[in-house]
């Protein structure tokens, strides 16, 4: 995904170690936060940003 958003301008990814899709469906806290920021004010994720899995 990063390689697809380097080549994307204007673009951002958000890694998550783990498998899965739709992860802003399932609640994760730090998944969520990244969306709405950007969903609501535009702010994609900063460079290299990642989200952990709960343990």
């Amino acid at each position: 995904m990063r390689a697809l958003a380097d080549r994307v301008p204007g673009s951002a990814s958000l890694r998550y170690e783990r498998e899965g899709h739709a992860l802003y469906l399932s609640g994760k806290p730090c998944v969520v936060a990244h969306a709405n920021r950007y969903l609501i004010d535009l702010r994609p994720p900063p460079a290299n940003a990642a989200c952990v899995p709960e343990q």
